[in-house]
């Protein structure tokens, strides 16, 4: 569908371009991960202003191994799901493509 049908359909006031910017503000979810003790944390923070203005902020000392590979599937477990509530209204009634596009969300859920 074009996005601006999508536009008008959602009953969106404004342009087609902020439209898609506010879309993509509420859908994007972006995982940065620093290391404080890294030689140049202090150089990347101070160069990407919009990490303490436009980001929510999670300080954590030392991580455990257990703990990093489980911050993503935690993350990640929603967008998985919302992935499968899309693919079942993409699908339709056809049973086979609900199968391979749930599918494709377990492999790569399985991969994390």
């Amino acid at each position: 569908v074009p996005l601006q049908e999508e536009c008008s359909a959602e009953g969106f006031y404004g342009g087609t371009y902020q439209f898609f910017v506010n879309r993509i503000q509420k859908r994007l979810h972006v995982a940065l991960l620093f290391d404080p003790l890294g030689h140049d944390y202090e150089l990347r923070c101070q160069s990407n202003p919009a990490i303490y203005t436009k980001c929510g902020i999670l300080w954590m000392d030392q991580w455990s191994n257990d703990g990093m590979r489980m911050v993503p599937k935690m993350v990640l477990k929603d967008i998985f799901q919302k992935y499968i509530k899309d693919a079942r209204e993409k699908a339709g009634d056809d049973p086979e493509k609900l199968k391979d596009l749930t599918r494709e969300a377990e492999v790569a859920q399985e991969k994390l």
